[in-house]
């Protein structure tokens, strides 16, 4: 609740998973914006070979409405598994 309230845009909740683990869970690759803040570039899901970080998806989200326009405007409409 405090990074919503302190940057106003959707959140998800992260954790630090073992390397060995990595290929069990949804990895992000992102952007440390401060502290344990990160800005996601891309959530993959169970990476296989080299994972960009260590960080996995909680399956907690704060979602703003705009999540929503933006899947609206998708090609294809088809999201990926986050």
């Amino acid at each position: 609740m405090d990074a919503y309230d302190k940057y106003n845009t959707s959140v998800v909740s992260l954790k630090t998973v073992f390397p060995d683990d990595t290929g069990r869970h949804k990895i992000i690759s992102a952007e440390n914006v401060k502290d344990n803040t990160y800005q996601i570039k891309e959530i993959i899901n169970n990476p296989v070979g080299n994972p960009p970080s260590n960080l996995a998806v909680m399956g907690r989200y704060i979602l703003t409405p705009e999540i929503f326009e933006k899947i609206d405007e998708t090609e294809n409409r088809q999201v990926k598994s986050i």
